[in-house]
């Protein structure tokens, strides 16, 4: 775990693994909540996961978002109970309210039980970046509807996003031929590249407003000479 990770929440495990990115994000995101509640009695009560370690849970292996390595589960453990965070409205609402200001969200999200075929597991945050997280949010998507949208946005058309802290970002998708995939990739911004887990990579560029404005500049042009 992080350093500094007990003083603000607990693992119920000695060896916490998450992606390189959603760790520190993680780390972020639980130590806002520490500060802003005053309380360090979130407990992460699942994160990655083997194969051989799904194998012992409803959702088959091969099946489980815990595989990604960039989702995480919570509870609160007063040092003798074990609870559900969403029982405390002030807990929950918290997180769910901040969530996207690190990047992550609620991965399987109550209402959107027919789209993403989960139930009763509102508690487990997956990561997918400031950019996309915000941008979910704003339109109350749940992780198939992103990546519903997002396909239609190609390098050439990218989806435009301000995230909560004021960041702008350019997103988005490529498909993948059988087990490869060509990706353009921009220079001199700095990006993140990500499956989706349906044979598909998105792709997150961070820019700056200048770059956003030469852009749109620049697919306007594009537009026009098209005509």
């Amino acid at each position: 775990t992080p350093d500094g990770a007990t003083a603000a929440y607990k693992a119920s495990f000695n060896t916490l693994m998450l992606d390189g990115a959603a760790l520190p994000s993680m780390h972020e995101f639980l130590s806002a909540f520490n500060k802003a509640i005053g309380k360090n009695d979130l407990i992460i009560s699942s994160a990655y996961r083997t194969f051989e370690e799904q194998g012992k849970f409803s959702v088959p292996a091969g099946k489980s978002d815990h595989h990604t390595g960039f989702g995480f589960s919570l509870k609160i453990y007063d040092g003798s109970v074990t609870s559900n965070v969403y029982d405390n409205p002030d807990y929950y609402n918290w997180l769910v309210d901040n969530a996207h200001k690190y990047g992550f969200v609620v991965r399987y999200p109550e209402g959107k039980e027919s789209i993403t075929g989960v139930s009763g597991y509102v508690e487990y945050f997956h990561y997918v970046g400031d950019g996309a997280a915000t941008y979910m949010k704003d339109n109350g998507l749940c992780l198939e509807e992103f990546v519903a949208q997002i396909k239609a946005h190609t390098y050439n058309n990218p989806l435009m996003v301000t995230d909560a802290n004021g960041q702008d970002w350019l997103i988005y998708y490529t498909a993948c031929q059988g087990d490869m995939a060509t990706v353009k990739l921009p220079t001199n911004f700095t990006y993140t590249v990500s499956g989706d887990n349906e044979g598909g990579i998105i792709v997150s560029v961070s820019l700056s407003k200048t770059a956003v404005q030469q852009q749109q500049q620049q697919q306007e042009q594009e537009s026009a000479s098209a005509q």
